[in-house]
């Protein structure tokens, strides 16, 4: 895509009729995917994640906000779960109904955003589809445990759109346009770690498109010097105390190039959607060509290419180390995938169109039917399979509610066995309850001598599956 050549929005002009057909067409596709994940219940984490936040409290969930620096979990989730399990408990519509919302307000901003980079509306409707659904990332649709993805994505793209608007307008941000960003990417960075790379495209964005600025530099660079050290405020809050993630095994990196490629070659075989068999992404495929390619083309490519490019090389690196991180952890690096594609189909169509004028609307059709049929086929799959996690969450639930749907204050519940392999039996019962008085051990986890049992208020078990109480007063 040499930068000489006419941008897709100048080679033709798209006429009305094709931009109202493509924004239906995405329309549809989101109603389609993201409508049936209203009637689904919780994710196995929802529970405790729940008890997590009502745990803590909302003093200390506004503490952490306002200290954002803290090794207290993602709270700007925890405004999610807190809110939501105030007013409506454990019915799991209103969590489902609230990430659909803002799975739909991540389109209109990712739309916003992938306009102001492509100047092209087309583009930008084009890239959005994929961020609707996609079939291999089911459980951002379907798992409101995925919350912390959709606000960090949410936060994420908002705050390079407002930043990207003002720059691209040939304006430097004002102290107080500078603020809203950094608070911005604060509530980004409370949303989720995989935030931290912002600065780093800031800075790139402003490499890219403005290296010829005659502006004050330390003007020009002051916010996202500021973001940068908001970033490492971040990480050396989250790196102390004792529930810092890194305390954690499942989060600890291991910073080999064999881990990069290994993830690389996941990350992309998801991304991709299984188009390309997974035994040809071997690191020989994947960087010989990439590398070939960026020294080839990079000088060439247009600048919203370059940057993209940047974009999904830097995206997933805050996961890229980590064993095991898959599916909806992409979120961010989907959208400049994404947006590069389209970018891509749109480039060809400025080509094709001097050989036919019904180029343009040929090869969108195929592009969209070709995607959503692709989709309706990997989603039969991963769907289910989706759900499937959260059956026994739903039954214990369920059982829950019939058996002892209330107890009085200061109740004692022992469980003598549980279904789970944790702690979600006891999250459950004390969630149903929704009284800090009340408590709940589990035998299988904790358990008591005989007559600490027989002092308890309330006594049950799971046979086959089933809820049996045992004793009630």
């Amino acid at each position: 895509m040499p930068t000489s050549s006419p941008s897709v929005s100048k080679t033709f002009a798209s006429p009305l009729w094709l931009r109202a057909t493509l924004a239906a067409a995405v329309a549809a596709f989101f109603l389609r995917f993201v409508l049936p994940s209203l009637s689904t219940g919780f994710a196995v984490d929802d529970p405790m994640n729940i008890h997590y936040y009502w745990q803590a409290g909302p003093s200390q969930l506004l503490r952490n906000l306002l200290l954002f620096a803290t090794d207290f979990e993602r709270p700007m989730g925890g405004v999610y779960y807190s809110l939501l399990y105030q007013f409506f408990g454990l019915n799991p519509l209103p969590y489902h109904a609230a990430a659909a919302a803002l799975l739909l307000v991540n389109c209109l901003l990712a739309f916003r955003f992938a306009r102001l980079i492509s100047g092209c509306f087309l583009t930008a409707a084009l890239a959005v589809m994929p961020l609707a659904f996609q079939p291999r990332m089911a459980q951002l649709t379907y798992l409101p445990s995925y919350i912390f993805d959709i606000l960090c994505f949410t936060f994420f793209v908002a705050a390079l759109a407002y930043y990207v608007s003002i720059r691209s307008a040939g304006l430097l941000l004002t102290w107080k346009q500078t603020a809203v960003f950094l608070m911005l990417y604060a509530a980004a960075l409370e949303s989720k770690e995989m935030a931290v790379t912002l600065p780093l495209l800031a800075f790139l964005y402003e490499a890219i498109y403005h290296s010829a600025a005659k502006d004050n530099l330390r003007r020009r660079l002051t916010p996202t010097l500021l973001s940068g050290l908001l970033t490492a405020v971040f990480l050396l809050g989250k790196a102390l105390g004792q529930d810092s993630l890194l305390n954690n095994l499942a989060y600890q990196p291991v910073l080999t190039f064999q881990r990069y490629t290994e993830s690389t070659a996941r990350f992309l075989d998801i991304l991709l959607i299984g188009a390309i068999p997974r035994s040809l992404l071997t690191p020989a495929v994947l960087f010989v060509p990439a590398v070939t390619l960026c020294l080839l083309f990079w000088r060439g490519c247009r600048r919203d290419v370059r940057w993209l490019l940047c974009f999904v090389c830097i995206t997933p690196l805050p996961v890229a180390f980590i064993p095991g991180r898959e599916g909806g952890c992409l979120y961010i690096p989907l959208f400049g995938w994404a947006l590069l594609a389209s970018t891509a189909i749109l480039w060809l169509c400025a080509r094709l169109q001097a050989l036919s004028r019904f180029a343009l609307p040929i090869v969108l059709a195929l592009v969209v039917a070709g995607y959503w049929i692709r989709a309706e086929r990997v989603s039969r799959r991963t769907v289910p399979a989706v759900l499937a996690a959260g059956r026994l969450t739903a039954s214990v639930l369920s059982q829950i509610r019939s058996a002892q749907p209330a107890v009085p204050r200061g109740s004692r519940i022992y469980v003598v066995n549980d279904p789970f392999e944790l702690w979600d039996a006891k999250f459950l019962f004390e969630l149903q309850y929704k009284d800090p008085t009340v408590s709940v051990a589990l035998g299988r986890l904790t358990p008591l001598p005989p007559n600490d049992i027989a002092a308890m208020d309330y006594v049950f078990t799971f046979d086959a599956g089933r809820l049996v109480r045992l004793k009630s007063p």
